[in-house]
């Protein structure tokens, strides 16, 4: 599919543009016009080792988020927004998210959200820990979760 055409009261048509990368990866879309004629946009960017993850967006004013993947889990290391604010992943041996840096976290050597997975316990659970930079950044709020051999919480 490369437009899609959505048709309004009126008889006018609504065009979206999809552009496609030789590995049928999203490379462009160009949304509908607006009052004036004019039309947002995203480029995208992908990995040159799998070519499967966005490594980075530009949209039509020129703003840049981008990514990097941990390719032995195929899953997000580190984000980029518009704004260069960094969130950063990292995860255990079976590819669980073990902690998350958030941007006011950055450099400081504290995790926003640290996890801990216990399914070797006789009743398995998980413990989510995120900072409290309002009260004591040394003792996180935990959150426990339970669950049984049917997943139920």
């Amino acid at each position: 599919m490369t437009q899609v055409r959505i048709y309004l009261a009126d008889g006018r048509a609504a065009v979206t543009d999809l552009d496609y990368d030789q590995y049928g990866n999203l490379n462009r879309l160009t949304g509908t016009a607006n009052y004036k004629g004019q039309r947002y946009s995203l480029e995208y960017v992908y990995d040159d080792q799998v070519h499967t993850h966005n490594v980075s967006v530009t949209d039509s004013f020129g703003y840049v988020s981008s990514a990097r993947y941990n390719l032995k889990y195929g899953k997000v290391e580190n984000t980029t927004d518009i704004n260069n604010n960094p969130l950063d992943y990292t995860y255990d041996q079976f590819g669980r998210v073990a902690t998350i840096v958030g941007p006011y976290q950055t450099d400081s050597g504290l995790d926003t959200i640290r996890f801990a997975y216990h399914p070797e316990a006789d009743d398995p659970w998980a413990l989510t820990q995120h900072i409290d930079v309002y009260r004591d950044v040394n003792d996180p709020i935990a959150t426990v979760l339970f669950t049984d051999g049917l997943k139920r919480v």
